[in-house]
């Protein structure tokens, strides 16, 4: 039993619910003993804990203990504050002060079933589930009606020991006293569940959710109870609903500062900035009434971070990001399998951009906890947020594993993050297969993606990427339709409306985008990311100077970031691409290379690199420096990542043309063909590298495949890629017809119309010929 205490205390499913169970046993077993002066410091102790007065508490309880050093309740009130402080190890002794006292206990009276069920409480919260096990069940052995300690005896094989079958018995026998008692129900299930027996895990859980429904009037009475219904509201982004269940739950708990940082959030997401920031503001308040009587929570401290990170105070932000890793190191140095604070400290790096550590907190919470789907998850995302998106999907799918059958929120939550994954890897065919598994889990959730302005905006994204353009303008106008100040969509159709020539249609769209740029920067006049997009669509409006002024200010904004934090690796990558957005190419890369010098993340490498081939080829005209930056880049992408290494390929071979260097252009295309055999841009652009070298045969191959595989949208490029190859081979006649296509599609296109007057001219069509010669120069063709 020695070595009992010097073993973390572990977080495990019921923890915190059967604290209270234990208190009250100890308080049955050892209140007779009690002094009079001890049960009042045990009282006061209490009340100051109820109060969230911890470190009070902890005083008063080291009181009682000093006049009576018997008192196992005092003792373990003592190891639950000192838990609420984070002081774990502290918390391990202190249980195990208790324990020690049971067991003396239990030698004097060996048949006291309530002795054993608090024993095996003990053990349960200081990480010795097998020895919890044994306790449970003597206490059943000496009393077969005692509820609790069937109940945490099949918690503790079915949880801690994986022994369900055993546990499935346990749960039984509890549910013979209480057949209607949903928890155990619902703990049953999970059993069924993991044993593999999911036909009977299914009709438990409905029975769970009929005995949860029959309580559901008491439940609308709980904080737990509308933070669900937030949570529930949040997932199908109904944010106004969501903002009035945390209403709800701030009427009976007014204090909270979590919750009202939870409202602000979502008051923020539909506009109501001015409630939103009342709420930052009385989240920040309690927030750090809290650090003063506790300076050593590292969750207050993280939560103190995000709210001045929301509320544009930046600086401050990042101290209290660095102060929640000094907590956390200072615990995690005599308590390093803490995984709560591990987890913690994984959500500060990532805060702070150091991805590389938080992704080693995760897998040593992982480690401590191999069932802690949470963990799990928020791997997956970080993995994918670093471009491993193999891993990430491991991640997502050992979770979807670990997440009980009848959790379908939380699993089709999980369902929908692995969606994002095999979107951004580029494997859409796999991606709609997932999004057919999150509709199945939530039907409700299949509508809400519908009508979701962001869902539609990124359909456009893969529609323009894979060339399909005026599909994903009309993904675009259905996001405008359903949110006419989603500013995204707004800005996305007006550049692919400004790429298929349709320009007045494109002025209108980024009019509106800057005029909703200016209110979003009347409320926030630090949002960086506002200034850059606004400047980008005053250049496509030609107002250059403007634009300058506008990029100017995110410029000023990074600056300032940086000189808070010279250290801060996205600061300088925003730096970076801001100057790039104007003109200043080689102060961008100066940005691009103290990206590369500050931070192991490859993302932000690899975007650096990739940032830094687009300067040197459009910026400088240094095509061999440019070339040398896109193998830097592609050497960090994982082999599987087809989308970024498509799009890579793609712009090296756009600089090898640059360069003069056709013969490399065409095989690199060959590349990006390689990849995804219906990237329509890859064959129209080895298509006319080869043309550039004379392989006339070889370039019509590769139109008339691009031809096959195009979309509407660009089917017209195809087709004159085509025709310019005809007409080099001198087949005059296919190459007018050819044209005449193009012109169906694509009429206020000068070129095509040039080139079929040549087509025509050689053919001795000379009327003709100068009607295209004169239709091109009336377009604006120029020789």
């Amino acid at each position: 039993m020695s070595g009992v205490g010097k073993k973390s205390l572990k977080t495990r499913p019921g923890a915190r619910l059967f604290i209270g169970l234990l208190a009250m046993a100890m308080l049955c077993i050892f209140a007779q003993a009690e002094e009079e002066t001890a049960q009042s410091w045990l009282k006061k102790a209490y009340d100051l804990s109820v109060n969230g007065s911890d470190e009070q508490a902890l005083v008063a309880y080291e009181k009682a203990i000093q006049i009576d050093g018997r008192n196992g309740l005092a003792w373990i009130n003592k190891a639950y504050s000192l838990t609420k402080l984070n002081r774990t190890q502290e918390a391990n002794d202190a249980y195990q002060r208790a324990l020690d006292i049971v067991n003396d206990s239990i030698e004097s009276d060996p048949e006291n079933s309530s002795l054993w069920a608090s024993k095996g409480l003990l053990c349960h919260n200081t990480g010795n589930p097998k020895e919890a096990a044994n306790a449970f069940e003597r206490a059943t052995e000496i009393d077969p009606k005692d509820l609790m300690s069937w109940m945490m005896l099949g918690v503790t094989l079915s949880s801690d020991l994986h022994r369900y079958n055993e546990s499935i018995l346990a749960f039984d026998n509890a549910l013979q006293m209480n057949p209607n008692d949903k928890q155990v129900m619902a703990l049953k299930a999970d059993a069924l569940n993991a044993s593999g027996r999911r036909s009977e895990a299914c009709d438990t859980y409905a029975e769970a959710e009929k005995l949860s429904c029959s309580s559901s009037a008491s439940q609308g009475e709980t904080i737990e109870y509308w933070l669900k219904k937030a949570n529930e509201f949040r997932y199908r982004g109904s944010f106004e609903e969501s903002a009035k269940a945390y209403d709800k739950a701030l009427q009976l708990d007014p204090g909270n500062a979590s919750i009202w940082l939870n409202k602000a959030l979502d008051l923020g997401t539909i506009g109501r900035e001015n409630e939103s920031t009342r709420a930052y503001e009385t989240a920040l308040q309690l927030t750090e009434d809290t650090l003063k009587a506790n300076p050593r929570d590292a969750r207050v401290w993280h939560r103190k971070g995000q709210i001045l990170s929301n509320l544009g105070r930046d600086e401050d932000a990042l101290q209290a990001y660095e102060n929640t890793l000094n907590v956390t190191d200072q615990i995690l140095v005599n308590d390093a399998k803490n995984a709560s604070v591990l987890r913690m400290k994984a959500e500060a790096l990532i805060t702070l951009d150091r991805w590389d550590e938080s992704l080693q907190a995760l897998e040593k919470v992982i480690e401590i906890n191999p069932g802690d789907y949470n963990a799990l998850g928020r791997k997956g995302e970080l993995l994918q947020m670093m471009g491993r998106f193999n891993e990430s999907l491991q991640a997502f799918d050992r979770a979807i594993e670990l997440i009980p059958a009848n959790d379908t929120l939380e699993l089709a939550a999980h369902w929908s993050a692995k969606y994002e994954v095999l979107q951004r890897a580029g494997r859409l065919d796999e991606a709609i297969a997932v999004l057919d598994k999150v509709t199945e889990l939530d039907s409700q959730n299949a509508l809400a993606l519908n009508n979701a302005p962001e869902n539609w905006y990124r359909r456009g994204m893969e529609l323009g990427n894979n060339g399909s353009y005026e599909e994903a303008i009309k993904a675009y106008e259905k996001s405008i339709e359903l949110n006419h100040s989603f500013i995204p969509a707004w800005s996305a159709k007006g550049a692919l409306l400004f790429q298929v020539g349709r320009k007045d249609e494109a002025r209108i769209a980024f009019e509106k985008t800057v005029a909703l740029y200016n209110e979003t920067l009347g409320k926030n006049p630090h949002d960086a990311n506002a200034w850059i997009e606004k400047g980008v669509a005053l250049t496509y409006l030609g107002r250059q100077e403007e634009s300058t002024r506008s990029r100017q200010k995110a410029l000023e904004i990074f600056n300032q970031t940086i000189a808070n934090n010279p250290k801060n690796a996205q600061a300088w990558s925003d730096k970076a691409f801001t100057l790039a957005g104007m003109g200043r190419y080689n102060e961008s890369i100066q940005a691009l290379d103290m990206v590369i010098e500050l931070t192991s993340n490859s993302i932000l490498v690899m975007d650096a690199w990739r940032g830094k081939a687009v300067a040197y080829a459009e910026g400088l005209n240094e095509f061999n420096r440019s070339l040398e930056a896109w193998d830097n880049a592609l050497e960090l992408m994982p082999a599987n990542d087809t989308a970024n290494r498509s799009v890579t390929w793609g712009c090296k071979a756009k600089t090898f043309e640059m360069a003069g260097r056709f013969e490399e252009a065409a095989i690199a295309y060959q590349k990006v063909a390689d990849l995804n055999s219906n990237d329509t841009n890859a064959w129209i652009g080895k298509g006319f590298a080869l043309k550039s070298l004379g392989c006339n045969a070889e370039a019509e191959a590769a139109f008339d495949k691009a031809i096959n595989v195009s979309s509407d949208s660009v089917y017209w490029l195809a087709l004159f890629g085509k025709g310019e190859v005809l007409l080099a081979q001198k087949k005059y006649d296919e190459a007018v017809k050819a044209y005449d296509k193009v012109i169906e599609l694509n009429p206020a296109d000068a070129k095509t119309w040039n080139e079929k007057g040549v087509a025509l001219q050689a053919l001795g069509k000379n009327a003709e010929a100068d009607a295209a010669f004169s239709k091109a120069k009336e377009l604006g063709y120029r020789k």
